[in-house]
């Protein structure tokens, strides 16, 4: 049985693979920032599109597949203090 959990550890662990920088990662898959990095770092949408990009860019090349008809659209609500 494949659970939700399994679906995001394989897209974490390729997102890695792909690397894409961890802030975006964690910000992608809804995983909180920690430590300094909530007050210090900014992520904003096009920076998590581009990450999103290089990411389907990377699949696109291990899998030999095209992802054009994948919604690559970002809905990312930050908390800000």
């Amino acid at each position: 049985v494949i659970t939700m959990h399994d679906l995001r550890r394989s897209v974490k662990t390729y997102m890695l693979k792909a690397d894409v920088n961890k802030i975006y990662r964690d910000a992608l898959l809804g995983h909180a920032m920690t430590g300094m990095d909530v007050h210090y770092l900014q992520v904003e949408d096009e920076d998590l599109i581009q990450a999103m990009e290089k990411y389907t860019y990377w699949l696109d090349n291990i899998w030999g597949c095209e992802s054009e008809n994948v919604d690559q659209t970002v809905d990312h609500k930050q908390k800000r203090a």
